[in-house]
Order: C-alpha cells, then sequence, then structure tokens
C-alpha cells in the first residue's frame, strides 16, 4: 500500500491531479482537501526552489528571478527529493541544464552550475586538518602519506567561469550573454575549505592534471612518472608544485 500511496503523491507533485486513494487517507480538517493538498504541494516546492537559489546563487542572478523559478520547477518535476536527499538535494541541477532547451544559448551555464555545486560540496565536507609546509621537517619521510583534505574539488571548464561569476556578482542579472569564450579563456581551479571559508586557487595545466591524477590513484611516484611522460618536466618543478599545494593546505594529516 505505502508504495502505492508514494507513487500517488510523486503524480500529485508534478501533475496537481490527486488521486482518489489519496484523497480518501487524508484526514477531515475545516480546510478542503484540495486546499491542503495545494497548500502542502507549494511549500514544498518554495523549500526546494529556496534551498536551490542558495546554492546555485550565480547561476540565480545571471537568468533572473522568474526564468531561475522555473528552471527550478522543473528541475524538481524531474528530480523529485526522497527522505534522504533533501540534505543535499540539487546535485544534478547542472546535468539538468545540459538537457534544457531553455537556457537560450547561455552554454556556460551548465558549467557554473557544476562549479557552485562543487563550492556546496566543499563548504559540507567534514571537516579535518591541513598538512603545511612547515610540518613536514618534523615528520619522518616513511611516516609521509600524502592524502587530499574532504573538502578538496577539483574543476575545470572551458569558460572563464571564474569571470563570469565575478561579473554576476557585481552587475547583477546579465543583460545580454557573456561573449563565448575562445582557447585562451579555459579555466582550472581548486577548491578547499580553510578556516570555514571556500578559498579558490588558479591552476596550471601541470598542476591540474597533478591533482587530478591524485584524485584518480593517490600514488605518488606513478602520478610524477606521468607528468614526467606528458609534459617533460623535472624534479624540481614536481618539488614546487608539491611546495604550493603544501603551502595552501590541500592534503590533510
Amino acid at each position: 500500500m505505502l508504495p502505492k500511496l508514494q507513487k500517488d503523491f510523486e503524480k500529485y507533485i508534478i501533475s496537481k491531479q490527486a488521486p482518489k486513494r489519496m484523497v480518501k487517507l487524508i484526514k477531515s480538517n475545516k480546510l478542503p482537501k484540495d486546499v491542503m493538498l495545494k497548500i502542502y504541494r507549494e511549500n514544498l516546492f518554495a523549500k526546494l526552489i529556496s534551498s536551490l537559489k542558495s546554492i546555485y546563487p550565480t547561476v540565480h542572478k545571471i537568468v533572473g528571478e522568474k526564468w531561475f523559478e522555473y528552471l527550478a520547477k522543473e528541475y524538481i518535476k524531474a528530480d523529485l527529493p526522497t527522505i534522504n536527499s533533501t540534505v543535499m538535494y540539487g546535485s544534478k541541477f547542472a546535468g539538468f541544464l545540459v538537457s534544457c532547451k531553455d537556457t537560450y544559448n547561455l552554454e556556460y551555464l551548465a558549467d557554473m552550475a557544476r562549479f557552485e555545486w562543487m563550492w556546496y560540496e566543499c563548504y559540507n565536507a567534514e571537516e579535518d586538518y591541513p598538512l603545511l609546509l612547515n610540518m613536514i621537517d618534523n615528520i619522518n619521510d616513511d611516516d609521509i602519506d600524502l592524502k587530499l583534505r574532504d573538502s578538496v574539488r577539483i574543476f575545470s571548464s572551458s569558460y572563464p567561469i571564474d569571470k563570469i561569476r565575478d561579473w554576476a556578482s557585481t552587475q547583477g542579472k546579465l543583460k545580454t550573454p557573456f561573449e563565448q569564450n575562445n582557447a585562451n579563456q579555459g579555466i582550472n581551479i581548486a577548491l578547499v575549505r580553510i578556516n570555514y571559508k571556500v578559498e579558490i586557487f588558479l591552476l596550471n595545466a601541470i598542476e591540474h592534471n597533478f591533482l587530478s591524477l591524485f584524485t584518480q590513484n593517490g600514488d605518488l611516484d606513478i602520478m610524477i612518472i606521468a607528468l614526467f611522460e606528458k609534459f617533460n618536466i623535472d624534479e624540481n618543478e614536481i618539488s614546487q608544485i608539491l611546495e604550493k599545494f603544501l603551502s595552501i593546505g590541500i592534503f590533510k594529516l
């Protein structure tokens, strides 16, 4: 019976049409049952839309209030939350924007959403403590086991997401689409939470490959060999990369 009721409620949330079986099970109230259902439905949508606005503030500013609410409602219909998914609800919004036909040639919009979700994940990651450069001298080489902090996220886009984000934050709603990127406007970013604030660090191609390989493998020796082969760099450059990452606190104790 419960699975059928869940399907009934899901149908109502999307279509606004409540099956008779569902209506019969609603306890009597001074308000008409259809009014109660409407209030509940609108309240649920309002809460989810508000949550999406807080997670995707730049997307919200770029497209404006009405357009964002329309996109959010369509997304909610396509990805209804479950009891266990409400805390981190919205993870598929970027994918929804990729397939959405109503983004009016704002090709960077999905990448912006992907970046903002990573920012949200970074901010809400479990707390840990960074392994900093000045700590290395006090640790035996055999005891050093580099691992990325839980808050670290690696982002890459062919669009200048950082510039678009800065522009949106200062200008509000963009009146015209941001100019499409050229080959030199792509961006690689590392996000990490430091002292309860998400910090953003620009990465060059070698640094981005290093961290990407690290997230996939975690074996420092294998990564160094791969970087040597791909970029023809020397050990000194590898040391400089490690020192940079240790100085900003990407690795954890």
